[in-house]
């Protein structure tokens, strides 16, 4: 990912994207960890570990973070960012989307707008993944596109769609099946119980969990 060259700046620009929200939307994800205080987090496409630093100035947490990125530059930052938290690790993936962790060992696997970056396959590939590496009982919680509502929602979609699937193909040409709702059937389709929409953001973003 082009991004990954400019990660130092990665970070002022989510949040100059996000327009003063981004650590409600980060609550938004957390708040569906359940009680996660020495659980074990991936973080599946955890950039510069910005889920990490806000999880530790806000919550209790003593558990295991895995954090993975096919970005070395992203990795970099984030280990740089998050030293003082002993049990976190940062992991480079290839192929992405595999998950290099063992079957039935994470408590809550958790994405932000990730997963429009990858084929119909290669999605498909990555919620079985998530449902080999998660324990019974574990939570997948993932925001990410979905079927726009609104105006707001509808506009998001056509921008994402017409200029910034132009501008950056390899982040965005896949993002039309999942404005067309494709993550609540590949949630369905792995074998999660209890798949819920738990908020909604821009018109056209989800917050969504599910259950192994």
């Amino acid at each position: 990912m082009k991004h990954e060259d400019n990660a130092r700046a990665y970070d002022a620009g989510m949040k100059l994207h996000w327009l003063g929200s981004y650590n409600a939307f980060r609550r938004s994800l957390v708040d569906n960890f359940g009680d996660f205080e020495h659980s074990t987090i991936l973080d599946f496409g955890c950039g510069t570990g910005l889920l990490l630093e806000f999880i530790k100035e806000n919550y209790q947490f003593n558990g295991l973070y895995l954090g993975v990125d096919p970005g070395n530059g992203m990795l970099r930052v984030a280990k740089d960012k998050t030293v003082d938290h002993q049990s976190r690790h940062f992991i480079q993936i290839a192929p992405f989307p595999s998950l290099p962790v063992k079957n039935a060992s994470v408590d809550v696997f958790v994405s932000s707008l990730v997963t429009h970056q990858i084929t119909l396959h290669g999605k498909q590939a990555l919620f079985k993944e998530i449902y080999r590496v998660l324990k019974p009982g574990g939570r997948a919680v993932m925001a990410e596109f979905g079927k726009p509502s609104g105006i707001m929602g509808n506009l998001l979609a056509l921008y994402t769609k017409k200029v910034w699937g132009r501008a950056i193909p390899e982040i965005y040409a896949n993002a039309p099946e999942n404005f067309a709702g494709v993550v609540p059937q590949l949630f369905e389709s792995a074998g999660f119980s209890q798949f819920r929409i738990t908020e909604r953001w821009k018109g056209a973003i989800d917050v969504m969990t599910g259950i192994k």
